[in-house]
Formats: C-alpha cells, structure tokens, sequence
C-alpha cells in the first residue's frame, strides 16, 4: 500500500504515552496519524496536542476498561511462579517479598500446565476482546496500521486484536525496562515488537516462544533519542538564580520515590544535606536539588527546606489523577528536567530508571538503600535488588549505600573523580538518537 493510503493510529491511555509517541518524535514521522485518547480531562495533554499538531479523537471510557477474563488472572499466577523457577525474578509495585521457590512454584510453574494455560489464553483473548466500537471506529478513520505504547493493558489486547481480526498492522513498543518483570507476556502476536536491546530480545523471545523472531526489532528506545548529544534549554545560570545555588556550587540532583511508597524520605534528604553542611565550606559545598516524584504535587517539602542552606526543591510540572488513572508531565517540566541532569554532577535517590538516564548523560548515580533512620532499609534495598536494577550496582559509576556516611563518602569520592565513563549499560542497546527513525522505518515499509 502507498504511504498517502496509509493511516497510523497512536494510543493513549494513561497519558505518559506522550514520552513515546510525541516526546521523542516519533509522530512526526507518520504525516497521516490520528490519536485516539481516552478522556483524559488534561490541560498539560492539550499542551502536546497543540505543540505536535495531533489529531485527536477521544474515545469512550468502556472502549479503554475491559474486564480480564478470569483464565488471564489463572495464567498471571503461573507465569509469576514460572518466572521464579527460571529464576528471572519478579518485580511487583515495589514488592518487598523474597522471591522463595516453593513446592507451589513447582506444581504451578510447570511447563505443562504453563503451556496448556498459555494455548487457552491465546486462544480465549481474540474472542473475549472482540468489540464492534473498535472496529467501528478503524473503519471510520480509515486506520491500516495502530501504534501501542505497552502490551499488558486490556485497553491495549482489545485494540490489538481487533486491529489483527481486521487486517490492520499492529506496532508495539515496550514501554519500560520493567516490563519484562511485571508482565513478560505478550498476549498476541504483533506485526512488530519493538525492544530496546538484543539481550531485551533474547528475553522476550525466550519467554513468549508464540511471537515470530522475524518480528523482535532491537531497534532501541525512541524515548531515549532526546539523551544523545542533548544541548540544554537554558544556561546553567537561569537555574542558579532559580534555585539558589553559586556557580561554584556542584548540583546534586536527588530524584524522590511516590510518597505513597515511602513517606518519610524528606528526613533521608535532610539528613544528606544536614551533613554537607558539616563537611564542606560554604563556597564550595554541593547543593542539592529536590526534583519531587510526579506522583507528589504537595508544596509540604518546599516548607520543609524553606531555610535549609544545602537544599532546594525544584518546581513541579506534573499533573495526575488516582481516580481516572493518568499521568502527564509538561513541556517544560521535561525540558527543565533534562537541564537540571545534565548540568548535575550526579543522581541520588533510590533505584528506579533515572538511573539509566543520568548514565546516558554521563552522570554517576548513588543508589540510596537507608532509611529515615539511617539504617538499611528492607524495602529499598529489594529495589535496588530488583533483577533489572542489580546488574547497574556492578558499574564503577552506579554506588549502593546504606547509610548516610556512606552516601556523603560516594558523593566526595563522585566529585573527586576525573576519569572517562563507562560504556553504557547493555540493556539500553542502540543509544544514537535515531530510534524513532528506525522504528518509522519499520512501520512503514511493513
């Protein structure tokens, strides 16, 4: 089919879609797209709507809400059980449970049980998310080819397999390097699969014997395109005067946790602060600069470090609803935010993906594992433990600390550091700036 006949489809579901789909430009490789929203009630999605020249049609709550059925529920506890006896180890919403084998792991994870299980899903999805507004609508905006961000959603398999049942080309991105952890499966079989790396590849291959090889591109992030050779916005100077800090001054950027995860780690961040004041000079002491989760709109830490001398909280640019499930950051939020990191010495915080992109940008990262206590903490080191995290704590520039000495030690010994950076963590792959270009290719020509 010529590329003037072809109409690509993007959709969002729970807002943060943007950072793939517009973020990284990979949107404005398609002339002829549309996107299918559901009602997120967002002024900060306008923003992008307006910036990027989008399309936008939204979509009926129930199309986005379908119900699992109850063999997929079956088949998720298999899987969990199948996953610990290959020993690949789950990751669950910060689950602080050690992942013991069990003579129910055994039973349950089984490769025959596994297998039959697998068969029926794969046989049961196609009917069960059969919907006729779905395919009411392709029709209706003449789409031949839908772009998803994430694969495990039910509003995801209902539009990947209606798009399937009707001829259209469906194009998945993983979405994060948890996914693999979370929820490896794969419940259809996509004209494509995008994924960041070849070990990402060989995972999912391994784990979902039911998708073509053929049809695996390690291709890289499209997200991550903005990280290489990125040239700030404004001058290290705006955010000097913005957040107080002297030109002589080295920016800690510390990253929070959802409060609703861990409460008390604004004691954990005073604490750091606390003990720069004792061990540096003012001319020359590091400050620290709060970036607080986009889960946490709360002004209570701005109150809290009002007159702390070593730290400063950065403003906040996101905007998220529990109740209608969404999340978006800003245009400015993104940008200020890869300002803030690349002008930094290093990230601290406790381990998630920042990680992975302050070590695109050639930052250290220290990886806190205390709490407010300052005693190892069970439920951050599980984090940091995590099987796609622990592999980074092998790197000379990635350190796991579990007290509050031995963070102010990582942090001196970061800033005392003149040497080159190591290569970068094998499971980003291809990290050049043209993933969305290569995935664009992709698209098209499939």
């Amino acid at each position: 089919m010529k590329q003037e006949n072809k109409k690509y489809l993007f959709i969002v579901n729970y807002g943060v879609e943007y950072r793939n789909f517009f973020l990284s430009g990979l949107s404005n490789q398609f002339p002829n797209h549309i996107v299918f929203e559901r009602n997120l009630n967002s002024s900060l999605f306008v923003d992008y709507i307006e910036k990027y020249i989008l399309e936008t049609k939204r979509v009926n709550r129930s199309v986005f809400e379908k119900k699992r059925n109850f063999i997929e529920d079956i088949f998720q506890s298999v899987r969990q059980s199948r996953m610990t006896l290959k020993k690949i180890g789950i990751f669950k919403n910060y689950n602080m449970k050690i992942n013991k084998i069990s003579i129910r792991d055994h039973i349950k994870g089984n490769m025959v049980i596994y297998n039959i299980l697998r068969t029926l899903v794969l046989s049961i999805i196609p009917r069960y998310y059969r919907d006729e507004q779905i395919v009411k609508l392709f029709k209706e905006n003449k789409v031949t080819d839908i772009i998803i961000s994430g694969y495990s959603s039910t509003a995801s398999i209902a539009f990947a397999v209606n798009a399937i049942s009707n001829d259209i080309n469906v194009w998945v991105l993983v979405n994060s390097w948890k996914d693999l952890y979370i929820n490896e499966f794969v419940p259809f079989s996509p004209s494509g699969l995008f994924v960041w790396s070849e070990e990402m590849k060989h995972n999912y291959l391994s784990l979902n014997t039911h998708l073509n090889p053929s049809k695996v591109y390690a291709y890289g992030n499209p997200v991550f395109d903005r990280f290489y050779k990125y040239k700030p916005k404004y001058s290290r100077s705006y955010y000097e005067k913005k957040y107080s800090i002297k030109p002589s001054q080295p920016i800690l950027l510390y990253t929070m946790l959802d409060p609703d995860r861990y409460s008390k780690e604004h004691v954990i961040i005073g604490m750091i602060g606390d003990a720069l004041l004792e061990k540096y000079d003012e001319a020359v002491r590091p400050k620290i600069v709060v970036r607080r989760n986009p889960f946490d709109p709360s002004e209570e830490l701005l109150k809290y470090f009002a007159d702390h001398e070593a730290i400063s909280v950065a403003d906040h640019f996101s905007e998220r609803d529990k109740d209608n499930d969404f999340f978006v950051q800003s245009i400015e939020g993104e940008d200020e935010w890869m300002d803030l990191l690349y002008y930094s010495s290093m990230n601290i915080g406790a381990a998630s993906t920042v990680a992975l992109e302050a070590l695109m940008l050639g930052k250290p990262v220290i990886t806190v594992a205390f709490d407010h206590d300052d005693r190892p903490s069970r439920l951050l080191l599980s984090m940091a433990e995590a099987p796609f995290y622990k592999s980074l704590l092998d790197r000379q520039d990635v350190s796991l600390v579990k007290s509050c000495k031995e963070c102010l030690e990582s942090i001196d010994n970061f800033l005392r550091q003149t040497g080159g950076q190591e290569g970068l963590p094998e499971i980003l792959g291809i990290v050049d700036g043209r993933a969305a270009q290569r995935i664009a290719e992709e698209i098209k020509n499939g």
